[in-house]
């Protein structure tokens, strides 16, 4: 999946207490996008299954 407000993510398993593991993304948005972290949450929910999408996801703006 691509979205115009991600210049780059990676997604790793953390250690979840109720579940043994759990999907966290860092993500990098498209410097100057507007694009807020609730809206790219909410596409993933969209076009993810349930266990597949980051409920954990710090982000940060800009480029490397």
């Amino acid at each position: 999946m691509t979205h115009p407000a991600v210049s780059m993510v990676a997604v790793v398993g953390v250690p979840d207490e109720r579940l043994g593991e759990e999907i966290k993304a860092f993500v990098v948005k498209t410097p100057g996008d507007p694009t807020t972290e609730a809206e790219l949450a909410s596409c993933c929910k969209e076009r993810f299954a349930a266990y597949k999408y980051p409920r954990r996801s710090p982000s940060s703006t800009g480029s490397r």
